[in-house]
């Protein structure tokens, strides 16, 4: 009985030095994993900090670019008026509307340049009320259709 106990203890022993080798085998494994890992996360932290850098950039440049596209929003405003009193000299009433459109903001976001000149034109040319033929009466009524394409009228009697 002592010898079969003896021999179960050294198959025991026997398999806890495989199991320590291979646990061993693979703690190395591990720790190589890790120090990878390591370094990918230093080149990852790295990486991270040049792009935060060529962010901020990309955002002072983008100001920049905001900045120049108002300008020439203005320069580009002062030209057309100046088109829009050329126009106005030369008896051109539809190019001085056609001018005085293209000055309208196209987004809510984009800066109103429109000043005293602008409107005191636009009243002038297309006027704070519309005579329609058909009409007794000045017309306050109406509407737009087919973006703006066709306009109907009505009036109460």
């Amino acid at each position: 009985m002592g010898q079969a106990y003896n021999a179960r203890l050294k198959t025991l022993n026997d398999q806890l030095a495989n199991a320590k080798s291979n646990l061993e085998h693979r703690n190395d494994q591990l720790s190589a994993t890790n120090a990878e890992l390591e370094t990918a996360k230093a080149s990852l932290e790295a990486t991270n900090s040049e792009l935060g850098e060529a962010s901020g950039k990309l955002t002072t440049a983008l100001g920049d670019v905001k900045a120049e596209r108002a300008h020439a929003r203005r320069y580009l405003y002062t030209a057309s008026m100046a088109l829009v009193q050329r126009a106005e000299q030369e008896k051109q009433p539809g190019r001085v509307v056609q001018l005085l459109r293209s000055l309208i903001p196209e987004t809510p976001d984009q800066e109103d340049l429109r000043d005293f000149e602008w409107h005191h034109l636009w009243r002038k040319y297309c006027g704070a009320e519309t005579h329609l033929r058909g009409h007794r009466r000045v017309q306050k009524n109406g509407g737009n259709f087919n973006d703006s394409r066709d306009l109907c009228s009505f009036a109460a009697f």
